[in-house]
């Protein structure tokens, strides 16, 4: 009976996830190209530039990172759909490996669950992969938090890492907007 009532739980869960993006005007507002602000995010390292493009279509969201660095580019995809519980996500690339000495392992793929937040104003995945080292297979979980500020002009990412103490935090703004590159203009995502 338990697993019964916990099978219907997680069901209506993510029915409630799918239908709350469905028409979800603070979704949409999130939806398009946001160009990362430099003066107010954390160094990227091994990258000078990055965009993210998100597409929503329905109950399915794709997040597209562009990072740049010179001559290199690299456009990491992440195609999720709220209605599923869990969606496998190609992973042929870890794109934070500079200097670490870490790649793609396991199965090459990332697991990742999704939750609308405050209304769909916060998009918040939670990815588990496996990653190689010269140690051996490591697993990693990364909760990355897409948070629409009020007057949806910026988007702020805070994304902590297992492998790491301090999150990274992303500032994006539209690109064309001409405070990119200054300090941030005194709104905060909240």
């Amino acid at each position: 009976m338990y697993r019964v009532i916990l099978f219907w739980a997680a069901l209506l869960s993510v029915a409630a996830t799918a239908e709350a993006a469905n028409g979800n005007p603070q979704l949409a507002r999130m939806a398009g190209t946001w160009r990362m602000d430099p003066a107010a995010s954390v160094d990227l390292a091994a990258w000078q530039t990055m965009d993210l493009t998100i597409a929503v279509d329905g109950g399915k969201v794709t997040l597209t990172r562009h990072l740049a660095a010179g001559r290199r580019s690299y456009d990491e995809v992440t195609a999720l759909d709220l209605a599923k519980d869990v969606n496998v996500v190609p992973l042929p690339w870890w794109s934070a490996n500079r200097h670490l000495g870490a790649y793609s392992g396991g199965d090459h793929t990332k697991k990742v669950r999704v939750q609308l937040l405050e209304g769909g104003r916060i998009l918040r995945t939670t990815a588990d992969f496996v990653l190689d080292t010269q140690q051996g297979p490591h697993p990693v979980n990364v909760i990355t938090d897409y948070r629409l500020s009020a007057s949806g002009t910026q988007l702020t990412v805070i994304e902590l890492r297992s492998t790491r103490n301090q999150p990274l935090v992303y500032v994006f703004k539209r690109p064309g907007d001409k405070s990119i590159g200054t300090a941030v203009d005194g709104e905060n995502a909240e």
